[in-house]
């Protein structure tokens, strides 16, 4: 569940965004709940026109920096719990770490984009050959407030 998910972005060219999301595993005797927030920042830009896209059709978001953290609880049938809280930040070079996304809506106050992927690979040993795909579909408006 994403119980949060706000960008900031500057007319300077930078952004940031804050995303907390949370996840409940249940099993046999026990429940756990594990919410994260991550904060990422970094660089924007408009692309020029490459191929059939035109120019500002499409947006890159570049990170260069991120850093998150996670706090789960578990509770035990019958009584008692525990909490564990981890953290991390990741740094990366320009270019690095980048979303381009297709510019679905441009108005005033308001930007609609949408991303689409598909990974395909293939692997190959004694036993025989073994294909997966992967795809991914992102589709967010952002506001101006």
């Amino acid at each position: 569940t994403i119980s949060a998910n706000t960008y900031t972005i500057g007319k300077d060219g930078t952004w940031s965004s804050t995303k907390t999301t949370s996840m409940t595993t249940e099993g046999t005797g026990f429940t756990s709940t594990t919410v994260m927030t991550t904060n990422n920042s970094g660089m924007w830009d408009f692309l020029g026109g490459v191929g059939e896209f035109k120019k500002n059709e499409r947006v890159t978001f570049n990170t260069t920096s991120m850093d998150w953290t996670s706090t789960t609880t578990t509770s035990i049938t019958g009584g008692g719990s525990s909490s564990e809280t981890s953290s991390g930040k990741e740094t990366y070079a320009d270019g690095e770490m980048a979303m381009i996304y297709l510019i679905v809506e441009s108005k005033k106050k308001e930007l609609q984009l949408s991303s689409e992927g598909e990974n395909k690979s293939t692997d190959t040993d004694a036993s025989g050959t073994d294909t997966s795909t992967s795809t991914s579909s992102t589709k967010m408006t952002l506001v101006q407030k």
